[in-house]
């Protein structure tokens, strides 16, 4: 089983509901959906500050600073985090 964790409670009841969702996510909702049948996924919410290595890994990709290597080679600022959790 492969939990999904956010920190958003919006999008993680949108996963686990029968609820329409906004037309701007509707299909990638239903995407969502469409996985979690054929897998073993769960989803959860969880607060921001217990997701901050998560946040800084997403944020590094926004902005174009996540080495390819990363999870072989995390950068030292992720090894900072990772310990620290």
């Amino acid at each position: 089983m492969v939990v999904v964790e956010s920190d958003n409670k919006f999008v993680i009841h949108l996963c686990v509901s029968e609820d329409v969702p906004p037309w701007e996510c509707g299909a990638i909702i239903h995407d969502i959906k469409g996985m979690a049948a054929r897998s073993q996924l769960s989803f959860q919410w969880c607060p921001r500050a217990a997701n901050g290595t998560a946040h800084w890994v997403a944020q590094a990709f926004l902005h174009g600073n996540l080495p390819l290597d990363w999870v072989s080679h995390p950068p030292a600022a992720l090894r900072i985090l990772c310990n620290a959790v």
